[in-house]
């Protein structure tokens, strides 16, 4: 690649907001060549190597942005602290490979079916009370 286009690539990159783009697109082209790849084969290997870095990124900044207090796998559970808790029982529920170890399910305890007496109280309400029912008569002193 000559330094023109290469930094026209930087230029251009950096205009988009794709650092990874940047990043891999001198490697990709010289694979490319050895490779005999075709000009769409190339691109999509680049916004591929783009795809997949704002992917690991989203995740981490979410995980971040929810606060949590710090990232936490099976692998790092205290079996021997928490007794009621059996380790088969957990590992039977892990998903499968490349979720990190995380255990699928409910973010909130409180979540509710569809079918649930209290998501039928007044589908039209919402914030704290939303699962409360209307009293029928006036409220008594």
């Amino acid at each position: 690649m000559t330094s023109d286009t290469a930094s026209q690539i930087a230029y251009l990159a950096r205009a988009l907001k794709a650092p990874a783009l940047r990043d891999s697109a001198e490697r990709l082209a010289e694979r490319a060549r050895a490779d005999g790849w075709t000009h769409q084969e190339y691109l999509a290997a680049c916004l591929d190597a783009e795809v997949a870095t704002r992917s690991a990124h989203g995740a981490a900044n979410r995980t971040r942005a929810a606060g949590f207090p710090a990232r936490k796998t099976i692998e790092d559970f205290d079996f021997d602290h928490q007794r009621s808790v059996k380790r088969d029982h957990v590992e039977g529920l892990r998903c499968g490979v490349g979720c990190g170890g995380l255990v699928p399910g409910p973010t909130d305890s409180r979540q509710r079916s569809p079918g649930h007496a209290d998501s039928a109280a007044d589908p039209g309400r919402t914030g704290r009370n939303a699962g409360q029912r209307h009293r029928a008569g006036p409220r008594r002193q």
